[in-house]
């Protein structure tokens, strides 16, 4: 099983739920999420942090993933411009 992350949508939806007092397993079995993932997103909410300023950290982690540049693509690439 692929392992999706959590959508801008599915982001409020937590923030509005625990602004509610909605425990963390209530959420998680309403949004077919880990309780683990819901209580991540709980605990950055709980230092006063907004659903958004989540997702917006979210971004600039994921900038740093993917394979790296070598000096063998980058030449390939100077070569080819």
């Amino acid at each position: 099983m692929t392992y999706t992350h959590l959508t801008r949508d599915e982001l409020v939806m937590i923030e509005d739920y625990y602004h509610q007092n909605i425990a963390v397993t209530t959420i998680s079995d309403r949004l077919k999420r880990s309780r683990i993932r819901v209580y991540n997103v709980i605990s950055f909410l709980k230092e006063d942090y907004t659903a958004s300023e989540y997702y917006q950290q979210y971004k600039k982690k994921k900038q740093r993933f993917g394979r790296q540049m070598t000096l063998k693509n980058t030449m390939n690439q100077l070569c080819l411009a």
